[in-house]
């Protein structure tokens, strides 16, 4: 009883997040081992640990609760974790890396494609995203659709897999998204003449299922009016650039 007060007085005690009914432990997506593990400077020591929120690219205040996340390690040992009211998961249980995980929740279950090679999940698992292939927040529901995402690097996630062939998104290749895209037509054409011609969805997404070989020419056409690339580009994943930060977002003419 006294380890389970300690439990609660470091991690619902520190006043970071408000408490609910339930539990709220502090600062969801953080990477949690980072201070509470055995090289850490804070206290309990955690072997598993992360947050699961609305999105994959909610804020990080929009935690879910009641959400359970099942974890095999290397030797075999299952582990079911429940979110708390600020969507963390922890236990100090030892485990082996790495691990087989899944999600599962009223929507939804989840699971993980590949082994995770470390338990410090929020490490991989953060938006703007660490680790493209991580897909940004743990969420308690597959995001699917034309209109999932806008604004993303859709090919962080839909080009061919860097690792074997788990992912189960479709291959694209070129996408991104058009601000106010409705009416426009994005034209792009490859180094072996093909061409396609895309209309956004009413997020402004467009994508190519075609594989087309760069460098790569763009034009996007609304009313009679267009707006051509002025360089030919070395990549299809049009969001990686036009980011609305590093480089404006793109928009028709």
């Amino acid at each position: 009883m006294k380890a389970l007060w300690s439990l609660a007085l470091c991690l619902f005690g520190c006043g970071e997040v408000a408490s609910s009914p339930g539990s709220a432990s502090h600062r969801p997506g953080d990477p949690c081992l980072s201070c509470h593990s055995k090289d850490g400077s804070a206290e309990p020591t955690l072997s598993v640990a992360g947050t699961v929120t609305r999105t994959s690219v909610s804020a990080r205040s929009e935690g879910v609760s009641g959400v359970t996340i099942a974890i095999v390690d290397a030797s075999g040992r299952s582990l079911e974790l429940v979110t708390d009211d600020a969507g963390n998961f922890y236990t100090d249980e030892p485990v082996s890396a790495p691990l087989r995980a899944s999600i599962h929740s009223q929507a939804a279950t989840i699971h993980m494609p590949v082994d995770a090679p470390s338990a410090n999940c929020n490490t991989c698992h953060r938006s703007p995203g660490a680790n493209a292939r991580a897909l940004g927040w743990i969420r308690p529901e597959r995001e699917t659709g034309p209109d999932m995402r806008p604004g993303a690097d859709c090919l962080s996630c839909h080009a061919r897999p860097l690792v074997g062939d788990f992912d189960p998104a479709p291959h694209f290749g070129a996408a991104g998204t058009i601000a106010d895209g409705a009416g426009a037509v994005v034209i792009i054409q490859d180094s072996l003449g093909k061409r396609v011609e895309l209309s956004p969805t009413t997020s402004g997404n467009f994508w190519a299922t075609e594989a087309l070989v760069p460098p790569l020419e763009a034009t996007i056409s609304r009313g009679g009016a267009m707006l051509v690339k002025a360089a030919a580009v070395d990549s299809g994943s049009c969001n990686g650039c036009h980011d609305g930060a590093t480089v404006e977002a793109l928009a028709g003419p």
